[in-house]
Formats: C-alpha cells, structure tokens, sequence
C-alpha cells in the first residue's frame, strides 16, 4: 500500500474461505444441540474497526489553521518529469479554498457562476479531481467521497465539485471533507486498510485462484469502485480503491482479485514443484523448519549479482550489467522459539530452475515506546564476524573466511551488519547481525553465473 509519498508493491493478499457450521454441547454425558456457531465471523469482531484510521494523519497537525498562509495562487506548471508541485496530502480544503468555495457557492446559486468543463460525479478515468456518490449504508453514513488533487484548487474546479453535488441534489459543505470522506494528493491508496483478517482471506484466496483450486464466478459484484489517476498531482500514485466501511464478503473479494488480473496460473506454474524445491532447500541448506507456512508463490525478476573476492557486490553499470532474467519464489512464514515472526523465500532462475536466493529474516516489532537509536548500536567488524560464526556449527559448514562489508543495512529486525563468505561453486552465504545485540538475525545463500570463483 502506498503510503504518503512513498510508492511500494506488496505481495498478494487474502484470506480463508470459512463456511458456518454446527456445533454439539455436551451436558453430563448427554450430547444436545447447542447454537449454530458462524466461522465466517471474524473474531473479537467488537475490536475491528473497518472504517479509516484518523491516527494516519495525526503527524499533520492543525492544517485547518496552519495552512492559511497556503493558499495563494501556487505556479501550475509541472516539473521536467510531468509532475505538479504538492500542496498538500491532507484531506480536506485549504483555509483560503472554503472561503473561495463559500463565494463560488453563493454566484452559483445566484446563476453567476457555472461549471463548464467535464463533469467530476462519478469520473473513473484519468481522474484529477472526482465526486462519487455513496451509500450511506455501506460507508457508516458517508454520502459522498471526494478525490482531490495535491495542489490547489482553482476557482473552475471548485465550481467542478459544487456543480457534482447539485447533480445529486445534495449542498456541497467544504468544510465537511475529512479522512471519512476524502482522499487528496496521493497520500493513500484505499478509503480504508484490509483487517488482519481480511487480509489473510484475501491472500488464501487469491492463491487458491492462482493454483486452479477455486473457479471464480464470472461478472462478480466486487462491492468496490476502483479509479485510475493523473499521477502527476498524485505523488505517482496511478489508481484510488473506495472500499466499503464494512467488512468484504469473500465473494466481493474474488471479484476484485479476478478484476486486477488473477487467475488460474497453473499452465504457467509447477505450484507444487517449487514449493517443494523451497521447503527442501531451506531446511537442508538454512536449517528452518519443516513446518513452514506457505504464503504464497511468485513470478520475480532478478539481475545476477557480481562479487569481488571479499565478497563486496560490484557496482553495475549500463554498459556492464547482466540482462534481468525471470525467476519463481516461494514465501513461507513461521513462528521461532523466541516468539517471533519469521519470513522465508527461495527463488529459482525462471528457465534454468537453479536456486538463485535463498533467504530468511527474523520480525522484530518496534512498539510505540521504542525508538532505534543508532549512536547506541555500534558493534565492531570483529564482533560481527564471531557472530557470522556461530552459523558455522549450525549448518555444518567447515570453517569460513567471513568478510565484514563495512556497512549495515535495515532487515525486519532493524539496522544489521552485513558479514559475507563464499561456499563455493558460484554460492556466498551473508549474514546479518543485529546493530543492537550482536547476534544473527538473517541469513542469505545467493547464487548466480555471475558470482566470482
């Protein structure tokens, strides 16, 4: 999910089909019937929320009050890249656009002022600004939803949202657009998040889609409105979802997946072969568990990696670089003896089936109450290496030349050190060791035609 101006992808999501079932009490060694029990039904169901989270936008301040000195006639001419300067990401009107609204409102009315351009209710395509109709019933009472861009308003796309509103029938109020209602400048891709729980039905069910095992029903109600967006007033953010404030059916869900393009991948791949492939290498190789969750198999594209003899990743260029090639990964997930969450994947070359990646990192959740101070964390090359080390006698490894890279990077625990050392016949195995306790908390075997010998 994108979130303010950072664009990512994420992985497919999804989750369990449950169906209701029936269930038996038993009394004094008599069995009687007792209440169906609905296992479709999320748990502690009076704990989720499925309307949009205020915190999101806590770091944001009064805007309301602080953006006055904002509204001028900012420059509308965009950048070398196609791109229009920000304004803002909060959503809602600027001080100085409700008062402009407010007069517009007024001329409107009066029949001095009318909107002669495209109309905004309900535009899906290549939207800068849109006004979509809700219903109230689905979106805890919220009417309209609004979708405005980060720069400011002109006095013609104003009138653009008042006249939308008077096709409704409805009086635009623009002091009334908050999280609830409006999305603005990219700051978020969707009305609201997945739960937990809808996420992990949403991604059982898309693998199944994707494994041949569950047959979608063509034309599907998705219960969603998808909108594609001028990305140059957006942050690069390319389409906009309104979900509902409820939770998603499974049959609302399977209409989204097959609309963004899921489908029946198994003319295209060996599911069980790679996860079998996967599930033998990393416990053979990495040591991890075979009871491993899958989570999901991928396609992946990857460019062969270059080391120097101490294991240092060349730098590559466009005149040196090795074509991208397609790969095929297995994730899988499992909890450690610490209690935390651990996640796994191997990738095989797409036409060789080589392993190219093997990989595993441990979670480490960062609560409220903590902070990553890094003048605090500094270990020693020599400590990063005795780490390394323990890794030796846990995979039988004969004793290993480890080369500390002189730099850390961020896994899923936090700011690691990077030690590295060739197994041979093309492999180097990194290790990444906690800035914070000197102890390992990942490990990677890579691979690839162009690893030195």
């Amino acid at each position: 999910m994108q979130m303010k101006n950072k664009m990512n992808w994420m992985a497919l999501l999804a989750a369990l089909l449950l169906l209701p079932a029936l269930a038996l009490a038993v009394t004094e060694g008599v069995i009687e019937d007792a209440p169906a029990v609905d296992l479709n039904a999320p748990q502690d169901a009076a704990e989720v929320s499925y309307l949009p989270d205020a915190s999101y936008y806590a770091g944001y301040g009064d805007w309301k009050v602080s953006w006055d000195a904002l509204e001028t006639h900012f420059a509308q001419e965009p950048d070398e890249d196609g791109y229009f300067h920000e304004v803002t990401q909060m959503p809602c009107l600027t001080a100085g656009e409700i008062i402009r609204a407010k007069k517009l409102m007024a001329a409107y009315a009066a029949g001095e002022a009318a909107y002669e351009g495209e109309p905004l209710l309900g535009k899906t395509e290549d939207v800068t600004i849109g006004v979509y109709a809700l219903d109230p019933a689905q979106y805890d009472g919220e009417s309209v939803f609004h979708i405005l861009p980060g720069t400011s308003l002109r006095d013609e796309e104003l009138l653009g949202v008042i006249d939308a509103y008077a096709q409704m029938g409805k009086t635009f109020d623009p002091e009334s657009l908050t999280y609830r209602n409006c999305m603005r400048g990219g700051g978020i891709e969707s009305t609201r998040f997945y739960t937990e729980e809808e996420r992990e039905r949403n991604s059982e069910m898309a693998n199944l889609i994707r494994r041949g095992l569950l047959k979608p029903e063509p034309d599907g109600e998705t219960g969603v409105v998808t909108v594609t967006l001028n990305m140059g007033y957006f942050n690069g953010l390319d389409s906009f979802t309104l979900r509902p404030y409820r939770r998603m059916t499974d049959e609302e869900m399977i209409a989204v997946l097959v609309s963004n393009g899921v489908h029946d991948e198994t003319a295209e791949i060996d599911f069980e072969g790679i996860e079998r492939e996967a599930r033998a290498q990393l416990s053979a190789r990495l040591g991890l568990p075979k009871s491993m969750k899958l989570s999901y198999i991928s396609d992946w594209t990857y460019m062969p990696q270059r080391y120097t003899e101490t294991g240092e990743v060349e730098e590559i260029w466009e005149d040196n670089a090795m074509p991208s090639r397609t790969a095929k990964g297995a994730h899988f997930e499992y909890v450690n003896e610490n209690g935390n969450q651990v996640f796994v994947y191997a990738v095989f070359d797409g036409e060789t089936g080589e392993m190219v990646n093997l990989f595993v990192t441990e979670n480490r959740e960062i609560g409220n109450d903590e902070a990553w101070d890094l003048s605090k964390m500094e270990i020693t090359d020599a400590q990063a290496v005795e780490a390394a080390k323990t890794v030796e006698a846990r995979l039988g490894l004969n004793a290993m030349t480890w080369y500390p890279q002189g730099q850390d990077t961020w896994t899923n625990w936090g700011p690691c050190r990077i030690v590295r050392a060739y197994l041979g016949d093309g492999e180097w195995m990194t290790v990444y060791i906690g800035q914070d306790d000197a102890k390992v908390h990942g490990l990677e075997i890579s691979a690839g035609p162009a690893v030195a010998e």
